[in-house]
Parts: C-alpha cells; structure tokens; sequence
C-alpha cells in the first residue's frame, strides 16, 4: 500500500482527522475559568499591547 498512488493524499487525511479527535478531547478536557480571571488576562494582553505600541511609536521596537 505504501507504493500505492494517493498513498500520501491517504495518510495526510488520517494525520488530519486523528489531531481533530484528539483536539476535541482536549477542548471537552478544557474547565470553567472564573470572569475574574479571565478580565485579569484580558487586561494584561491590552496593557501589553498598548505598551508595545507606545515602544514602536518611540521607535524601540519591544
């Protein structure tokens, strides 16, 4: 089979649904996360994006 023609095409496609099943096991792994923590986060990646604007503005890239 190996030697076969679309062989490849085959074992791509396998390859691609064998991460999709154990993708969607993990996302059903994934727990609840308190609003409180998630704002937490939220603010932190906008502080950081407005400090790396305000760097590439002065001219030093961050």
């Amino acid at each position: 089979m190996k030697q076969a023609q679309g062989y490849k095409t085959i074992m791509e496609k396998w390859v691609e649904l064998q991460q999709g099943y154990e993708l969607e096991d993990s996302m059903r792994k994934l727990e609840v996360k308190d609003i409180c923590d998630l704002y937490e986060i939220w603010c932190f990646i906008k502080v950081k994006n407005i400090v790396q604007d305000v760097m590439k503005e002065l001219g030093k890239d961050a």
